[in-house]
């Protein structure tokens, strides 16, 4: 009883001992939370077409529902159908037929994908930078270069240009055309040589026969143009070139192919027909592909370059050399001056190294005769205050002297 007495009597003086902030109970409070942004409302969309916002009543729900079960044992699979398989739908041979692409089609369908395809490798290859330039997009630009030279040299072949080429046809009218109108010429040609022949045996043979002469207007001259403008011309083209034999070569003519106006016509029309579609196409691609190459000639050339800075000091190191070129022819003269005035430089040197130590000791020499002057003037002070204390004590030494006199000659 009393060790449990003891123990309590402890345990209560432990109690009054704590302090009151650990005798009160323990409350642990938490903040309050705060406002982490703006308070979002939802609105509900009212006039959204796509939700169905039929209402249900209930009382007729529960009167259509009311008094029904529901049998769970009850088999439903005789109402469940299978679903019908899908149907495949072929496609005659007349549609097929009709669907395939015809070797012009698919000709223009392949060089306007190639040309897409290589507008889109320029247009991504200019939009990256140099860095980001990878090998596998320019050989995909090297790729495409070559389906267009293959496609090219498809429609170089002249086999294959009936079926490639959109304007094969009037093409080959042109040049049937061209041929025709060349066998008519020459035959007009041919014609009226036959008749000058023809004129010159007759007034060979027949010289006592009367010879009529006609002559007509320009009247007349407008209509037989407007008669036969192909005669005409042909006329026209003789009686030139006769004059230009009487002439003399001409240099405009003489730079060209042909001597005649009608040869010249055909070959300037020859000339123009090279700049058809088919042949601007393939001018247009080489230009593309040639812009393509300088484009990567400058990208290797900006990869090789030198850096800003180190560009700039090799152009100040290239000015320097430049401004020195002019001294350069007297650099020999002036090593030779310099050697010579070597002993000279020296003999310099050491003397003002010896003038530099003479200053330094005269510099020394002053300072010490200042200080020897100081001293000297405080010697002086000195020897003037022992003299005048050595004549006072004389003074006084003389006045007791004669005082002591004083007193024996009165004893």
């Amino acid at each position: 009883m009393e060790g449990e007495a003891t123990q309590a009597i402890d345990q209560q003086q432990e109690k009054i001992k704590r302090p009151l902030a650990l005798r009160q109970p323990e409350v642990f409070e938490t903040p309050d939370a705060e406002d982490s942004g703006p308070i979002v409302v939802v609105v509900e969309e009212r006039d959204n077409a796509n939700i169905d916002r039929t209402g249900v009543t209930p009382n007729k729900a529960f009167a259509r529902f009311y008094d029904k079960g529901f049998d769970s044992a009850q088999d439903f699979s005789s109402t469940v159908r299978r679903a019908s398989k899908q149907k495949e739908f072929e496609a005659s041979k007349e549609d097929l037929k009709s669907l395939q692409e015809t070797p012009l089609q698919r000709f223009q369908r392949l060089q306007s994908e190639v040309r897409e395809l290589s507008e889109e490798l320029s247009a991504a290859a200019e939009k990256r930078t140099p860095l980001e330039q990878d090998i596998p997009a320019l050989e995909i630009a090297d790729e495409v270069q070559q389906l267009q030279v293959q496609l090219e040299d498809l429609i170089a072949k002249e086999e294959h240009r009936p079926f490639l080429n959109p304007n094969y046809e009037n093409e080959q009218s042109s040049i049937l055309q061209a041929n025709l109108s060349k066998k008519l010429i020459s035959h007009l040609e041919a014609v009226g040589a036959k008749d000058k022949r023809k004129q010159e045996d007759a007034s060979s043979d027949d010289k006592g026969q009367i010879t009529y002469e006609l002559y007509y207007t320009p009247a007349l001259a407008e209509s037989a143009k407007e008669g036969s403008e192909l005669s005409v011309l042909s006329e026209m083209d003789r009686r030139m070139a006769q004059l230009e034999k009487l002439l003399g070569a001409n240099t405009f003519m003489g730079n060209l192919p042909a001597n005649d106006m009608l040869s010249l016509v055909e070959s300037m029309n020859d000339k123009l027909s090279l700049l058809n579609q088919v042949e601007l196409d393939k001018v247009d691609r080489k230009l593309k592909m040639l812009s393509l190459e300088l484009d990567d000639i400058a990208r290797s050339e900006e990869k090789t370059g030198l850096p800003a800075h180190q560009e700039k000091k090799v152009n100040e190191v290239y000015e320097m050399m430049a401004r020195a070129d002019a001294t350069i022819q007297q650099m020999p003269a002036i090593i030779a001056r310099l050697q010579s005035l070597r002993p000279l430089h020296e003999e310099s040197l050491t003397f003002s190294q010896t003038l530099r130590h003479l200053h330094n000791q005269q510099s020394q020499i002053v300072h010490m005769l200042s200080s020897h002057n100081a001293h000297l003037i405080k010697v002086e002070d000195g020897l003037a205050e022992n003299m005048a204390t050595i004549q006072k004590n004389v003074d006084a030494l003389n006045a007791r002297i004669e005082k002591v006199a004083e007193k024996l000659s009165s004893a």
